[in-house]
């Protein structure tokens, strides 16, 4: 519900930049609920990746939050079609002002701290987030892996 909830808060600015936002939490849902985290800091990990993922979009490309669970873990994935991640940005993407490459800073700004608070959000919650891509222009998936309480 928090994911749907804060994707649904991302839905006007998704619009006006012609991005399509969409979500899949198939079989997630009934998991969500018994996940130890802290709710505000949880959507901020959500806010953050949500709004990475519009913001690297181009218009008529599209966003997906998708959550599922496997074995005793929570999954949380946001996969855009936007910009990508060249392969040896990657390794840096998390540490703090860290934005890639020069380009990237001047077209899109911001201080390159949100990376590096969600990663140490999700580690506090002993968990851990992890981005992948095929590189410029192949869109990128930061995915959120959390422990699942024992039933």
């Amino acid at each position: 519900i928090l994911l749907e909830r804060t994707v649904d808060a991302f839905r006007r600015s998704a619009a006006e930049k012609s991005v399509q936002l969409s979500t899949d939490v198939t079989g997630g849902t009934t998991h969500c609920s018994i996940v130890s985290a802290d709710a505000t800091r949880l959507q901020q990990i959500f806010w953050n990746l949500i709004g990475n993922a519009i913001k690297f979009t181009p218009a008529g490309g599209s966003v997906t939050a998708r959550c599922w669970s496997e074995q005793s873990f929570f999954f949380v994935a946001i996969s855009d079609t936007g910009v990508g991640i060249e392969a040896d940005v990657l390794p840096k993407l998390f540490k703090a002002f860290e934005q890639g490459e020069s380009s990237i800073t001047r077209t899109f700004g911001g201080l390159g701290l949100g990376l590096h608070i969600s990663k140490t959000l999700a580690e506090l919650h002993d968990g851990s987030l992890v981005a992948t891509s095929e590189g410029r222009n192949r869109g990128a998936t930061f995915t959120l892996k959390l422990p699942l309480l024992p039933y």
